[in-house]
């Protein structure tokens, strides 16, 4: 019997005990016809991450360990651990990257997920992601294409850093805004499994970009020449996967039967640092200069 292979690499920054969690998590997984392979990146800025590894390799020894010797970004970490599963495997049909502070509570995630094979001109996959921060799911990421008019505002406002962090604050005030409203907590949220084994692919529907906290690629996705070779350090990825599917010809798909909670730890911050600010600053740039000229 030919098994479906799916590979998850977990993208980790000073975030051990997240990181922890994070594969003890994935343990609860069945694997029914499947041949699954977690890798974990370490991009954490640390001379020897030994200690860390063998905490990891307490909750599941299969884990491939990867320690990057510089911290190499979200993209780059994941190349790295697409590179290392490369060397002994071709492409695998799902390729799941992630960060690890993201939850993967229903047991049955890769049975759903190898179903969607039947759906056709597959490049992409958005889960639904119910963020316990946020108390929504804050997939789909970007419904629809923007403009290029909209694109080159956003280098604009981004190029200044007191625009930048003003901005910024001013979409914080409005996202409280739209929680307080809300008012319900997905902690609550039960999510409920599927009875008996198959699985409907259905209710999905075609977007632009996924949120890029946890991206789903299709083997396909990769055999047309889709890549990870996104040379922004931070930022912006989603726009560098949706116009890379767009290219390709393929589809970028919503499909909220894949659901995975993120505890969601807002690292960069509302008030941004220089330093965080110029990554902004140059993906903004970047992606408005060479997808929206």
């Amino acid at each position: 019997m030919i098994k479906t292979k799916i590979a998850l690499i977990g993208v980790s920054y000073n975030s051990d005990p997240s990181a922890i969690r994070f594969i003890e998590g994935l343990s609860t997984l069945l694997l029914d016809d499947v041949e699954f392979t977690i890798i974990l990146v370490d991009n954490t800025e640390r001379h020897n991450s030994e200690v860390f590894f063998n905490q990891i390799h307490a909750k599941n020894k299969h884990v491939i360990c990867i320690k990057a010797q510089d911290n190499l970004g979200y993209f780059g970490g994941a190349r790295l651990g697409l590179s290392t599963y490369l060397e002994k495997n071709e492409y695998p049909d799902w390729l799941i990257i992630s960060n690890v502070d993201i939850e993967f509570r229903d047991p049955k995630f890769l049975q759903i997920l190898k179903a969607c094979s039947n759906i056709e001109n597959i490049g992409v996959i958005a889960p639904a992601i119910l963020s316990i921060f946020s108390q929504r799911d804050i997939n789909p990421k970007i419904f629809k294409r923007p403009s290029k008019r909209k694109m080159k505002f956003y280098k604009q406002i981004f190029s200044n850093y007191y625009l930048m962090n003003c901005y910024g604050l001013l979409s914080a005030a409005k996202f409280k805004t739209s929680i307080f409203l809300k008012g319900k907590l997905f902690r609550k949220q039960i999510i409920r499994d599927n009875k008996g084994t198959r699985y409907s692919t259905e209710k999905w529907s075609a977007i632009y970009a996924p949120h890029g906290s946890c991206i789903i690629f299709s083997k396909v996705f990769f055999l047309r020449g889709g890549s990870l070779n996104y040379p922004q350090f931070l930022f912006n990825e989603e726009i560098f996967v949706g116009e890379t599917t767009r290219k390709l010809g393929l589809k970028v798909i919503y499909f909220p039967k894949l659901k995975v909670i993120d505890e969601e730890h807002i690292s960069t911050g509302i008030i941004r640092s220089r330093r965080i600010a110029s990554y902004v600053a140059d993906s903004a740039k970047f992606v408005a200069d060479t997808f929206f000229k």
